[in-house]
Order: C-alpha cells, then sequence, then structure tokens
C-alpha cells in the first residue's frame, strides 16, 4: 500500500490452497494482511506481485467468483433495501426478472422482506448488515 508515509508491505510470500467445499477461516492480529488477502482472492485489489488464480485461472477483477461481505455495509443510502440488493445483478446486467425474484428470496431468508422497499436509516445496524 502507498501512504502518505511510504510503502507498507501488507503481505510477505503467501500460498494458501483452499480445497472445494473447504471452510477456511483467516485469524490473526489487526493488520496482518486479511482482509488483503480477502480482497485480492476477491479481485478488488490487484496483487503487486504474483498472481491469484482460482481453479488454475487468474483472478485480473471482481467477477462472479467470489461474493464479497464487508465490515461495514456500504449501503447506497438513496436506494431502497432491494435496490440495493439488485444492484450486483443490474450491475452485470443480468435478466431483471429472475434477479428481482433471487433477490426477494434472499431478502426472505434473512427476515428482511417486510422492509424490500425501506431505506437503509430506517434499519438496524444488523439489518443493514444482512442487506450488505
Amino acid at each position: 500500500y502507498t501512504t502518505r508515509r511510504g510503502e507498507i508491505q501488507a503481505l510477505g510470500s503467501v500460498d494458501l490452497r483452499v480445497a472445494d467445499g473447504e471452510f477456511v477461516a483467516l485469524l490473526g492480529p489487526s493488520g496482518c494482511g486479511k482482509s488483503t488477502i480477502l480482497k485480492l482472492a476477491a479481485g478488488l485489489m490487484p496483487p503487486s506481485s504474483g498472481q491469484v488464480l482460482l481453479a488454475s485461472e487468474a483472478v485480473n477483477g471482481p467477477g462472479r467468483h467470489a461474493g464479497v461481505v464487508f465490515q461495514k455495509p456500504n449501503l447506497l443510502p438513496w436506494k431502497s433495501v432491494l435496490n440495493n440488493v439488485l444492484l450486483p445483478a443490474r450491475t452485470l446486467g443480468l435478466p431483471k426478472g429472475p434477479a428481482r425474484q433471487r433477490a426477494l428470496e434472499l431478502l426472505a431468508l434473512v427476515g428482511l422482506a417486510p422492509f424490500a422497499n425501506d431505506y437503509p436509516f430506517e434499519l438496524s445496524g444488523g439489518m443493514q448488515q444482512r442487506v450488505g
């Protein structure tokens, strides 16, 4: 990372292999690079050296290979709950009808169907996190 104080090395050499269906947790102290590894794996930032592979294919940017739940909800305050959930589908150009149906199913799954037309400021922090 480049900061006002100069370059900071977030990670050294990392070789991480995760098998299909395997559940993995990254644990470590603050600042050790956990979030950086996740951002690299999701394609949200490019590696400064080396490469990130998923099923032997290079990860060169965000895509459908990864879902991300950020530490903060990062919801668009001018969009309803439903429209926040639909944002990735719209960004990917997915068909509107099936995307809307799936978004409503997901909201029901996390107990937020009654709040689909509300805005983020009308929700509790936990509810905002579930929308995210």
